[in-house]
Order: C-alpha cells, then structure tokens, then sequence
C-alpha cells in the first residue's frame, strides 16, 4: 500500500519584525504562496490525513494560508523536533506515525527539509531531482511516495514523484 508525504519549506517570512526567530511570520508573499501551495495540493487530490508542523509561527501560518487553498485535515500536530533540527528528527517524527495515514504533510524549515528528502529518496535522474538540487526555496514541495508502513521509512526507502515550488 503506498503511502504520499509532501514535504513543505514553509513560506516565505518576513524580516520587518524584530520578533525572535521561531515568533516571525509570514511575509504577504508568502501568505499568497502558501494559499497556493494549498489549491495546488488540492488540484491534484494530495489531501493529508496528517499534518506535522514545526512551532514556528511562519509554519503555523503557512498551514493556515494551505487550508485559505483549498487543503483540509483533521490531525494536525506540532512536532518541536522539527524546528531547528536536522532531517533525521522530521523523519522520525513521520515514522511513528500509524500506517492508517495515507497521506502525510509536513511543513518545516531549510535545510532540514530538503535533507530529509535527499536522505529518504532513492536518487534518480529526473526533472524533479534536477530541481529540488538547484535550489529548494520557500513554499517548495517535495512529494514523495512509500510502498511500506511509515515505520519504514529510512535512507532511500521512498521515491521522489514531484517537486513544486507554488508562487500565489
């Protein structure tokens, strides 16, 4: 049974605060970003049964401009470890997740989150590959499937199926 999980680089935030780090929110760019990050999961039926965000208020944010997208879930946590932690936290965060979750977003940080990708995808040569190693800005989303419970999740266990970096 395959299993999705989108990987999100929250959107874009702004530096015109003088807020701490983890307290930044969105910039207006990233507010219309993420808004259509979220129609463009929705387009294509990406609808996650589980949310995983950092605490940050840019990701909390982000999660709110998805749902402005047209995205919806009822399970939606907030996982500390994938606030300024490395690629292993998020994904031991998604493999303790129980395997009646099809599909799983999680909305993180750079670089973890491409790291997470990097290490959790068989490397191919794609056009999503070539991609996602150019750069992996704002809002981007890897999307990457798992024939296996997501207790199996681990270094190049997954494929990477798409790669998007929605712009509102």
């Amino acid at each position: 049974m395959t299993r999705t999980l989108v990987v999100m680089r929250h959107a874009k935030s702004s530096w015109e605060t003088d807020d701490p780090d983890i307290d930044r929110p969105l910039a207006r760019r990233g507010e219309r970003d993420a808004a259509a990050a979220g129609a463009l999961l929705a387009a294509r039926g990406l609808r996650p049964d589980v949310v995983l965000l950092s605490p940050a208020t840019r990701a909390a944010q982000t999660w709110a401009g998805v749902r402005r997208g047209g995205l919806h879930a009822d399970d939606v946590r907030t996982v500390r470890d994938i606030y300024e932690r490395d690629a292993d936290a998020l994904v031991a965060a998604v493999r303790e997740l129980p395997d009646e979750a099809r599909t799983v977003l999680v909305v993180g940080h750079h670089p973890g989150v491409p790291e997470a990708v990097t290490l959790v995808a068989a490397r191919e040569a794609t056009e999503c590959w070539r991609r996602l190693d150019e750069r992996f800005p704002t809002s981007a989303l890897a999307v990457v499937e798992l024939d296996a419970g997501w207790s199996a999740l681990g270094v190049t266990t997954a494929r990477l199926v798409a790669f998007e970096v929605p712009r509102g």
